[in-house]
């Protein structure tokens, strides 16, 4: 599924706005429309982070009430990277 601005054109003069985004073969595998946006999700990476937090085989529903995060949400507030509290 080409773009239909690229189509006929020289490699060398192809411009793509930020919006149109390039994924690999392996990474539309695991693609997921959210919100009409696609995410791309690595399966294994998530079925390790589940069996890090799982504190028993009879709970796998406790682990799955929190959001998943790429970065600790207590690092950053609504603007960006919290400052540091200075300790004297």
């Amino acid at each position: 599924m080409l773009p239909k601005g690229i189509v006929g054109k020289r490699f060398a003069d192809v411009t793509l706005k930020r919006k149109v985004q390039v994924f690999t073969m392996a990474a539309m595998e695991n693609t997921k429309l959210i919100d009409k946006d696609p995410v791309v999700f690595n399966s294994n990476q998530l079925f390790h982070r589940i069996v890090c937090v799982l504190r028993s085989a009879d709970d796998p529903e406790g682990c799955l009430q929190y959001e998943w995060a790429p970065y600790l949400p207590s690092l950053f507030d609504d603007v960006g990277l919290r400052a540091r509290r200075r300790r004297f």
